[in-house]
C-alpha cells in the first residue's frame, strides 16, 4: 500500500476552485451606509457552500480487492499507519469504508449474519445485505468477498390478466377466461332536505360487475376542504360484463 493513499484520495482542485469571483473580488464598497457592519467576512461576499472537497474512493476499494484473502488484523494495522485518524479527513474516509465492508460478522444458524450481537433481534443474514462487497469472516478473520454482492432476483413474468381497449372498455382474465367489461361512471349523489330542514346525503350505490362489490360515489359529500372546493375525478365501475369475443382478443393482441 502506498504511503500517501490519503492524499491521492482527497487531495485535489475542489469543486469550484476555477471561479475566480471575479464579480465580487475587486469591489471596494464594504459599508452601504452608516449603519453597515464595519467588517466584511469572505462568505458574506462569495457565498457559502461554493467549494468542497471531492473523494476518490476507489483507490481505497481497490485496496480492500487486494487483501482478499488476508487477516483483517494485518490489513488494517497497514491502513492505520497511512490513515492517522487524529485527522478529521482521514476518519472521514476510513468511514466510507465501511460502506462495502461490513467486519462485525457471526455464525447463526449456520450462515454469516452481518451486525453486532447486542442488537436485541440480532443482525442480516450476509446473503441479504447485497450492498456489502467484502466482509471478515468470524472463523477464520479472512477477508472474503460476498459472494452476493449486486445481486439481482431475476424478474419473473406476469401473465398477462388486464387489458386496456380504450377508456370504456376493458378486458380482465377471470380464472383463466377473458372477459370483456364495460366501464362507467358512478352516478353521482344527491343532498335531499327533510321537513324539519335538515340536510341528508344521499348516495347511488352500483354494484361493481368485477369483483361483485358496492361502488358509491360521495365527491359531494366530501368535496369542501379548508374552504376551498377540490375537484375529484368521477369514480369509476366495471358496468356491464361478457365473454370476451376473438374479435376482442384480436384487437387486444391476444390471438
Amino acid at each position: 500500500m502506498r504511503s500517501d493513499l490519503n492524499k491521492v484520495i482527497c487531495e485535489h482542485e475542489r469543486r469550484g476552485s476555477r471561479d475566480s469571483y471575479r464579480q465580487v473580488r475587486r469591489k471596494r464598497q464594504f459599508a452601504l451606509n452608516e449603519d453597515s457592519p464595519a467588517f466584511e467576512s469572505m462568505k458574506a461576499r462569495y457565498g457559502y457552500d461554493t467549494k468542497d472537497f471531492g473523494e476518490h474512493l476507489n483507490p481505497l476499494y481497490g485496496q480492500v480487492r487486494k487483501a482478499v484473502g488476508r487477516r483483517w488484523d494485518d490489513f488494517y494495522s497497514v491502513l492505520r499507519r497511512n490513515f492517522d485518524t487524529r485527522s478529521v479527513i482521514n476518519a472521514h474516509i476510513l468511514q466510507h469504508l465501511y460502506d462495502r465492508f461490513e467486519k462485525d460478522c457471526y455464525i447463526k444458524n449456520g450462515e454469516v449474519y452481518v451486525g453486532p450481537t447486542r442488537f436485541r433481534y440480532g443482525g442480516w443474514r450476509l446473503r441479504d445485505q447485497r450492498h456489502i462487497e467484502f466482509y471478515v469472516d468470524p472463523r477464520d478473520g479472512i477477508i472474503k468477498r460476498n459472494p452476493w454482492y449486486g445481486f439481482r432476483e431475476p424478474v419473473k413474468d406476469v401473465p398477462v390478466a388486464f387489458v386496456e381497449l380504450d377508456r370504456d372498455h376493458v378486458l380482465r382474465k377471470v380464472d383463466g377466461i377473458w372477459f370483456h367489461f364495460k366501464m362507467a361512471d358512478v352516478p353521482p349523489g344527491r343532498w335531499l332536505q327533510d321537513a324539519a330542514g335538515n340536510r341528508r346525503f344521499i348516495g347511488t350505490r352500483v354494484i361493481d360487475m368485477f369483483d361483485r362489490t358496492y361502488k358509491e360515489d360521495t365527491r359531494q359529500q366530501y368535496n369542501r376542504l379548508g374552504g376551498r372546493f377540490r375537484v375529484l375525478k368521477p369514480l369509476r365501475y366495471h358496468a356491464e360484463r361478457r365473454s370476451a369475443s376473438k374479435a376482442d382478443l384480436r384487437r387486444a393482441g391476444l390471438r
